[in-house]
């Protein structure tokens, strides 16, 4: 087996920055403590390439033990491998290990390799080896090769999923064919301008604005996320946005109906000042309206059941936004 220099080669990594974390550690110095806490987890971190190898291994180390004992090992430090685009398999660290090791085994033809990192921990190194005679490719790139750009809570970073390829992000990424980042901070969404403004110098194809759920009250909300919106929109005129509510209404259904309010008066405001570009889902809607039993952990955070649905009620409205902004800089037309 000969090892890959994954800095210097086909191999891609996506959805992180250098250092593996999401965003810069300067950004994150200036955010609420959750959010310092969890910056540098790997969510969304995908490592991507093409090979004839009949045998791949790989090691990531990770920086601590897994955390949040309320989640499965899977969810905190899990590493999930997709071949061709389908499922394969799942590993984790062994009990008092901080490194993920994996074999895969496959037939001697060309197939797209994909490894999602971890969810709730910080990648420190990966390792990718293959068989000496084999060759390594690129993968073939997404359909929208500029990211889509989540930022939200837990649940866009995909706390509940049993594994990494299950997030609402990851999910809708497949079905769709997008690039992603995903900025999700379990317990740390607060919208502070500072992580506006950097998400407003990023290359982006759709800026999904799914922040409400870590909002202590509506009046913060109300202040914070025009705010937010406004800051994206200042540096991308046309950039589709698309702003989702907090799913889980029934849990306090005073205060999030409130702050539901707050985010679809930002966007009916936008849209009546001619904004063409700015998009609102009813959150609740991603559980059906419904008191969210099954499709969740713990009546917040969606189960791998949630997150298909999330991905099948978000997938079409997503495909239509990406479509319709792809064909109208095709052609310079709407």
């Amino acid at each position: 087996m000969k090892t890959i220099d994954v800095n210097n080669s086909a191999v891609e990594i996506r959805g992180l920055l250098n250092g593996y974390v999401r965003i810069p550690s300067s950004v994150a110095e200036k955010l609420n403590e959750t959010a310092k806490a969890h910056y540098d987890n790997a969510s969304g971190g995908r490592v991507r390439f093409a090979t004839d190898s009949p045998i791949i291994e790989f090691k990531i180390k990770l920086a601590k033990p897994p955390v949040f004992s309320h989640f499965p090992l899977s969810t905190n430090s899990g590493v999930d491998v997709y071949i061709d685009g389908e499922y394969h398999s799942l590993y984790t660290p062994e009990e008092g290990s901080t490194t993920v090791v994996g074999k895969i085994y496959k037939y001697r033809t060309v197939n797209e390799i994909q490894i999602n990192l971890p969810i709730l921990n910080h990648v420190e190194d990966i390792e990718i080896s293959v068989d000496d005679e084999a060759q390594v490719f690129k993968a073939a790139p997404y359909k929208y090769e500029k990211p889509v750009v989540f930022y939200g809570s837990s649940i866009t970073c995909g706390v509940a999923a049993s594994r990494p390829g299950n997030t609402y992000p990851a999910r809708l990424s497949r079905a769709v064919g997008f690039d992603f980042i995903n900025i999700g901070f379990p317990g740390g969404c607060r919208g502070e301008i500072e992580v506006a403004e950097y998400i407003a110098g990023l290359d982006m194809s759709l800026f999904v604005l799914d922040y409400d759920h870590n909002a202590p009250k509506p009046d913060e909300l109300k202040e914070r996320h025009d705010r937010f919106f406004k800051t994206i929109r200042a540096a991308h005129p046309d950039l589709p946005v698309l702003m989702i509510s907090k799913p889980d209404l029934v849990n306090d259904p005073v205060k999030n109906t409130a702050c539901r309010d707050v985010i679809y008066s930002n966007y009916s405001r936008a849209q009546a000042e001619g904004d063409e570009n700015v998009w609102f889902i009813d959150g609740a809607w991603l559980y059906w309206n419904d008191i969210p039993r099954d499709r969740t952990a713990d009546w917040i955070h969606p189960t791998d059941f949630g997150f298909k649905g999330f991905c099948d009620i978000l997938s079409a409205p997503i495909s239509m936004i990406l479509e319709k902004t792809y064909y109208r800089k095709a052609d310079g037309n709407d």
